[in-house]
């Protein structure tokens, strides 16, 4: 699970400092589902239209954060990077989905290494 969401945190990592909100941009079944009101995992796709031509990419956040109701969303692109896009979600919660990563990493790693621990 980690390593599936760690391109979408490099990518906005990269772009924090100077996202622009895209103005032909739309979110094609964009959904949002929580877990006890702390583990939030939000799945959509954005097209927009760029000088290239028209871009869709699939975008997944995985967080832990305490909210509960629901989200407003505003794709963010990068001016450096043509075609790379993510949400306001992505960017203000950005350390929330780093740690999320990071714990599903432990926690698989913490799977494989508990049976050798108990011999």
């Amino acid at each position: 699970m980690g390593y599936a969401l760690a391109p979408g945190i490099i990518d906005d990592v990269q772009m924090r400092s100077r996202p622009q909100p895209v103005q032909m941009a739309r979110i094609e079944g964009g959904r949002c589902s929580s877990r006890l009101a702390i583990l939030h995992s939000c799945e959509a796709t954005v097209t927009a239209a760029t000088k290239e031509g028209p871009v869709r990419r699939s975008l997944t956040h995985v967080f832990f954060d305490l909210h509960v109701g629901g989200w407003t969303v505003r794709v963010l692109g990068d001016p450096l990077r043509p075609g790379v896009f993510t949400t306001d979600i992505g960017l203000t919660r950005i350390w929330h989905r780093i740690g999320t990563a990071l714990f599903f990493v432990a926690f698989g790693v913490g799977m494989l290494v508990a049976p050798w621990a108990n011999l």
